[in-house]
Order: C-alpha cells, then sequence, then structure tokens
C-alpha cells in the first residue's frame, strides 16, 4: 500500500525529471540557435561600419590626392614662368651688350633709347602663402573627424526589446526595434521571464533612477497598449493591466484610447495616435504619455517607484509592426 504509492509518486517524478531533461536538451539547442542569429547580426553591423570607413577612407586619400595634384601643378607653373623670365632676362642681357658695341651708343639719343630697353619691369616671383599641402586638415585629430563622420551610419536606439521576456505569439526583428504578431507561435523555452499566454514583451533594460525617454511608432495599429512595469509583473498568466498589478500604461482597443489606471480613463485625442512618446522620471516618480507628432501631452500617472521598472510593450493581435523610434545623437566637445 503505502510503498506502492511511494513507488508511484517516484515513477511521476521520473517521467517529470524526462520530460525536463528533453526541455534542457531543446534549451540548449535554442541558445545555439540565438548565439548563430546574434553573430550574423553582428557581422552585418560590422560590414556596416567597416564598408562606411573605407568609403571615408577613399574619400580623404581622394582628398589629399586632388590637394597634391593642384599644389604641385601651382609650383610647376611657377617654375616655368621663372624660366620664361630666365630666358627672356639672357636675351636682354645679351640684346644690351651688341648695343654696348655699337659705335652709335656715342650719340646721346642712342644712348637713352637703350637705358629704356634695358629695364626689368617684372616683379620677383617667389612662393605665394598656402603652397604647401595643408596636412593639419588631413591628419589632425582625424580619429575624432573619422568618427564623427560615423555618425551617420549609427543608430541609437534608447530602448531595444528583451527577446527572452517575448511571448511565443510575438515576432521580433533581428535588431530588436520592431515586434508584430507572429501567425503561429514560435518555439521558445518557458524560461520564467517570458510572458506567455499574454502578448507582451519588455525593454531590455530595466531603470531603478534617472530620466529617460523613448518613442514607439504604433502607426495604424488597431490595438496595442504601451507604458512601464515592474520587474516582478505576472508572465504565466493573464491579468489586468492597472498600476494595482505593477503596470502603468496607456492603450488603444476598439478606437478608443484609454489609460489603464485602476478604474480606466478614456483619453481626449485630437487625432489618431501614430507615435507615441513615452517619459519615465523615476526620481519624481511618474510616467507620461505624448503624442510624438505633436508633443501634446496626454495623461501623467504618479507611482513611488522604489523597485526596477521595465518598459512594457503590446503590440495587439494583428500583422502591423509595432516599432521603436531611434533617439537623436548629439555631440559635445571640451
Amino acid at each position: 500500500g503505502a510503498l506502492e504509492q511511494k513507488i508511484q509518486i517516484f515513477e511521476r517524478k521520473v517521467t517529470s525529471y524526462q520530460t525536463l531533461t528533453q526541455n534542457l536538451d531543446n534549451t540548449v539547442d535554442y541558445i545555439k540557435n540565438q548565439a548563430s542569429e546574434a553573430e550574423k547580426q553582428i557581422q552585418v553591423e560590422f560590414k556596416k561600419l567597416r564598408d562606411a570607413l573605407l568609403t571615408e577612407e577613399r574619400l580623404r586619400l581622394s582628398e589629399l590626392a586632388q590637394e597634391e595634384e593642384q599644389k604641385i601643378a601651382a609650383v610647376q607653373k611657377l617654375t616655368k614662368n621663372v624660366n620664361q623670365d630666365i630666358s627672356d632676362l639672357k636675351k636682354l642681357i645679351v640684346s644690351v651688350k651688341k648695343e654696348i658695341g655699337n659705335e652709335d651708343l656715342r650719340l646721346l639719343q642712342n644712348f637713352q633709347d637703350l637705358k629704356r630697353k634695358a629695364q626689368w619691369t617684372r616683379d620677383d616671383r617667389c612662393l605665394s602663402e598656402d603652397s604647401l599641402l595643408n596636412v593639419g586638415k588631413h591628419v589632425g585629430g582625424l580619429s575624432f573627424k573619422i568618427w564623427k563622420s560615423l555618425q551617420n551610419h549609427v543608430i541609437y536606439n534608447p530602448v531595444v526589446f528583451d527577446p527572452n521576456t517575448a511571448s511565443p505569439w510575438l515576432s521580433l526583428d533581428a535588431d530588436l526595434t520592431a515586434v508584430k504578431e507572429s501567425h503561429e507561435p514560435l518555439i521558445t523555452p518557458d524560461n520564467p521571464e517570458r510572458f506567455d499566454p499574454c502578448g507582451f514583451v519588455l525593454g531590455a533594460e530595466g531603470y531603478t533612477s534617472g530620466k529617460h525617454r523613448w518613442d514607439v511608432m504604433v502607426r495604424d495599429c488597431p490595438s496595442w497598449v504601451v507604458g512601464v512595469c515592474k520587474e516582478a509583473v505576472a508572465r504565466k498568466k493573464k491579468f489586468t493591466l492597472s498600476p494595482s498589478r505593477g503596470v502603468w500604461c496607456i492603450g488603444l482597443s476598439k478606437g478608443v484610447c484609454t489609460a489603464f489606471t485602476n478604474e480606466r480613463m478614456a483619453l481626449q485625442v485630437q487625432q489618431r495616435l501614430e507615435r507615441i512618446r513615452i517619459k519615465l522620471d523615476m526620481d519624481k516618480g511618474e510616467v507620461s504619455f505624448w503624442d510624438g507628432e505633436s508633443a501634446t501631452h496626454l495623461v501623467t500617472l504618479q507611482h513611488n517607484f522604489n523597485v526596477k521598472i521595465f518598459p512594457f510593450f503590446g503590440p495587439g493581435v494583428h500583422s502591423t509592426s509595432m516599432i521603436l523610434v531611434p533617439g537623436k545623437i548629439t555631440m559635445h566637445t571640451s
């Protein structure tokens, strides 16, 4: 009796552990696939930068060669002019010497004519300023100039999605800046961070202090949710979006834009929201939502955020991508 029951319990445990080992094997395969995809993405980004560097190098070498050609041409022209002066002077010397030997020179008139002829009115030629290469322009502070020029090829995203939190029903772009519904559930490990069954995904970085802002392009998505949440938000069950559940967000559903406060609050919007700006001030304890196109304030939600807070996204069940908008890069030197 009692021992047989124990045997049954142990047998069930063995079955459970066997299932676990299979899942762990699948997780190893998944990690390998993650590494392979990440490797491809790293190679793509480095190739872009290498190509940009190569283009920049060619441009700078071309500018150097062009200036070298111009400066040499200017000096060669000067040399040609000086040689012409030498030739003309030699002819003048021969001419004057010949006249000196002339018997008519004794006549005053002829002497005055010769004096007039023996004139050299051209200025002495010399190198002008700026004759040499502007080496400072070409090599001075070069690494900084190259880095500055690469800004045109660099995209800064203040927030990217964390694929390890993404619901199996969500598909992310390779650069983790766009998300949309997957037509069928993706095969993913059931890791603790992942939302399942709810179709949510978090930002990759959480915040404990400071000010943070990011823009989300929702365009013509018929339904969406954006905001912030506590790290401890429920992952493995359906839950109501509200501050009491650790989520501060707004969303669109059936054409109505709503702030998900403990008592839902409809937001008055003048036009369809296509770009949402989220501003999080951890120290003040508030998250505000804005129309990112018109910079119109929508709503501010307040709470004493005393734990790590993450960007929170629900792109809805449709094929339109929710996109994280790149931030502006500004450069300060001193």
